[in-house]
């Protein structure tokens, strides 16, 4: 049995725990994608990083997986419609639309992307198009691509050092006084690093 103690639902990442401990858990899911943690670290991420609380259960891993796919899903097609991939209609439409086709579709990536965390997608469709002659060639339009993937970078470099805050496990010696007076630094970075070599796997979905 696997609890899910908290989650986002922007980009997947969770606290969950079984019967080896608690682990904060992200994309793709996979043991490289898992970190040790704790109750304090579970308490961090609800009360500072906007986690969701939780207390369900389920039967394995796919299952776990599956809800906090199911989750990103959900709020993104809450968020926003999506925009149609360049692919999906043709980069060919991209590179013979008119200068306001493109302007509207900027828009919507900015409103309709970037409001829901798809940094990394919109960077890929940003960088092809500021090479399209009718962009080189529209200093506002130029400008804008320009503006909208350095907003999306900074947004992403935001996340990134979120998540980064959030794997450091950063515990106060205070909540755990009665081990620290037990077993001393040495002891316990020791403790670490055995811990950080048998982490369990996790199945990718």
């Amino acid at each position: 049995m696997i609890e899910l103690l908290a989650y986002t639902t922007e980009d997947g990442w969770a606290y969950v725990r079984t019967d080896r401990g608690i682990f904060l858990v992200r994309p793709p899911y996979a043991r490289s994608a898992m970190t040790q943690g704790n109750e304090y670290a579970v308490e961090k991420a609800i009360t500072m990083h906007g986690f969701i609380g939780s207390k369900e259960e389920f039967d394995d891993w796919r299952a776990v997986t599956a809800f906090l796919n199911d989750q990103v899903v959900a709020y993104r097609n809450a968020q926003a419609q999506i925009i149609p991939q360049p692919g999906d209609a043709g980069k060919e439409l991209l590179e013979f639309a008119p200068p306001e086709v493109l302007q509207r579709f900027l828009e919507r990536l900015r409103d309709e992307w970037l409001s829901v965390g798809r940094w990394q997608e919109a960077q890929d469709l940003l960088l092809p198009i500021l090479g399209l002659p009718t962009v080189t060639h529209d200093e506002a339009l130029t400008r804008v691509s320009r503006d909208l993937l350095e907003q999306s970078m900074r947004l992403q470099r935001q996340s990134d050092k979120r998540h980064q805050e959030l794997a450091s496990l950063d515990i106060p010696d205070d909540r755990f006084s009665l081990v620290n007076n037990r077993y001393n630094r040495v002891e316990l970075n020791k403790y670490k690093e055995i811990t950080e070599q048998h982490r369990p796997l996790m199945v990718a979905v």
